[in-house]
């Protein structure tokens, strides 16, 4: 565009001048917009709850849950994180790549060597459904993560409880005295007791990941 604006001597001020520029301007921003949305569709789709269970895909990244301190946590992190390493970050970063194309052009409306077309991406109806499209799968996952750690959560007496104490204080009260002084334990205690822990093991062993996860 300079180059033929020199050869032709047009000044750059001239509306039909300006007009042209906010045309070639305009092609080079759907050009880009093609790159941007063909990569943001694609990692919509992968993430896709919806789809994920219609074509059965197989997880885009691993996710490890674990006891840390007494802390049922995500290994990497599900949420934000400010070290940036977790399963958001990932997704952020992804997105953030995808519109890095906005930067590979120098703006023809612009003599600035750092203006860039990203924020013209940005604003465009598409791009923007397709981010929140992302934002609402990543969300929903999310939520189906946490859902999965809180039902860990609801037997973090097993790891939290002082268990030598209790243990104690089990058997004082699981033990009968009797008339002659001889201390019994009271079987049908223990039996309620060992039941209790066993269907519990049970039900810990049968938790079930959410459907198809995307992320896990």
């Amino acid at each position: 565009v300079l180059f033929r604006s020199k050869i032709l001597r047009v000044s750059k001020g001239l509306p039909d001048w300006r007009a042209y520029v906010d045309y070639v301007n305009q092609v080079v921003v759907d050009g880009l917009a093609v790159v941007v949305v063909s990569s943001l569709q694609f990692l919509s789709d992968q993430i896709d709850p919806v789809l994920i269970k219609k074509h059965d895909r197989q997880p885009m990244l691993e996710i490890v849950i674990n006891l840390v301190g007494q802390d049922v946590m995500f290994i990497p992190h599900v949420l934000e994180t400010s070290e940036g390493t977790s399963v958001r970050d990932t997704l952020n970063s992804w997105v953030d790549s995808f519109f890095g194309v906005a930067k590979l052009f120098r703006r023809l409306d612009n003599n600035d060597p750092e203006a860039a077309y990203e924020t013209d991406l940005q604003q465009r109806e598409d791009v923007q459904e397709l981010l929140a499209s992302i934002n609402q799968h990543a969300k929903h996952w999310e939520d189906a993560c946490e859902s999965y750690r809180n039902r860990f959560n609801e037997f973090s007496g097993l790891w939290k409880t002082d268990l030598k104490g209790m243990m104690r204080e089990f058997i004082v009260k699981a033990t009968t005295t009797t008339a002659t002084g001889a201390k019994l334990p009271v079987l049908e205690m223990f039996d309620a007791e060992l039941t209790k822990y066993r269907n519990e093991q049970t039900v810990v062993e049968h938790l079930q990941t959410p459907d198809r996860k995307s992320v896990v």
